[in-house]
């Protein structure tokens, strides 16, 4: 996964917990994976598969999609007024 694309989703994850106040802790036991793992994730020193991601994703109650896309909803209806 590209760099860029790996920072997306660091941040998307990030807001997605926040959105269920779920902790990195209980992100780490849903996963089955150590706290340590998951902070490496956060923190960029690992870089998921997408087949990782969408797990993710399902693991999160939403989809590999929102977990990879750049827009901000506060982008949205800026980036709908350009189109005409």
């Amino acid at each position: 996964m590209p760099a860029q694309l790996a920072d997306i989703f660091r941040r998307n994850l990030r807001r997605r917990l926040h959105e269920l106040a779920m902790s990195q802790r209980d992100f780490a036991k849903a996963t089955g994976v150590s706290d340590a793992a998951i902070s490496g994730l956060l923190n960029g020193e690992y870089c998921p598969t997408l087949q990782k991601v969408d797990e993710v994703a399902k693991l999160l109650g939403t989809n590999s999609l929102y977990l990879l896309t750049a827009v901000e909803a506060e982008e949205i209806p800026e980036i709908v007024t350009n189109q005409g």
